[in-house]
């Protein structure tokens, strides 16, 4: 029954990246960010039009053949997982990540499974059936709490009091040149009117005529009629 067993281990790209120089940063976040620099769609297409552009080898073979493939029966450890992708030019982290979905048997971070915005990526495919079982579990209280927690400094308050002052703004921008468009329309109506003799026939006494912007604010423009 061990041969049809596939259990394999996933780990941050940190640990199981195989790309030439990425592969040598140290710091978690720098080789998620640089790694999607060079993986992400969009880049993909630019690449298209513009050769010079660099993208991941790793990743492009993996998904011209790794994502329609399947590992054969076996124990992958992350060691295996980058033997294999430098045999076959497929990156180990999204091979992982691709026969997460196949696997009898998982091994991961606890964040994989706690923090939402990491388990929506990597485990939605996991059946609802399985079995999960916590290592060193009295640390799942400090991982929940961090995995949940949002943490501000005063370099994020400044940066948001900026762009709401940038958003007022371009809101009360926006609003005068509104206003002067709904003028500027409100003249020539009356000018064609005027110039038409639909005007004539009202009674001497002039009727003062008022156009609000679209926001229902003050009044932008008086006429008499």
């Amino acid at each position: 029954a061990g041969g049809k067993v596939l259990p394999l281990g996933l780990s941050p790209r940190r640990n199981m990246c195989i790309h030439p120089t990425i592969a040598q940063e140290s710091d978690r976040v720098a080789v998620d960010a640089k790694c999607r620099s060079i993986t992400a769609s969009w880049v993909r297409q630019r690449k298209e039009q513009d050769p010079s552009i660099e993208v991941c080898d790793f990743f492009d073979g993996f998904d011209k053949h790794g994502s329609q493939s399947l590992l054969a029966a076996g124990v992958y450890t992350m060691d295996d997982l980058r033997r294999l992708g430098r045999e076959r030019k497929w990156c180990p982290y999204f091979t992982a990540r691709h026969m997460i979905r196949y696997a009898n048997v998982i091994v991961y971070n606890y964040a994989y499974v706690i923090d939402p915005k990491i388990s929506m990526l990597v485990s939605r495919d996991v059946e609802k059936e399985s079995i999960l079982v916590f290592d060193e579990a009295h640390n799942i209280d400090n991982v929940c709490i961090e995995a949940l927690s949002v943490n501000i400094n005063r370099r994020t308050l400044d940066g948001a009091s900026r762009n709401v002052a940038t958003l007022t703004r371009a809101i009360q921008r926006s609003k005068e040149e509104n206003a002067e468009q709904l003028r500027a329309e409100y003249q020539r109506l009356l000018q064609g009117l005027q110039g038409s003799g639909a005007l004539s026939g009202l009674p001497g006494a002039a009727g003062a005529v008022a156009v609000t912007d679209q926001h229902g604010g003050d009044p932008v423009g008086f006429a008499g009629v």
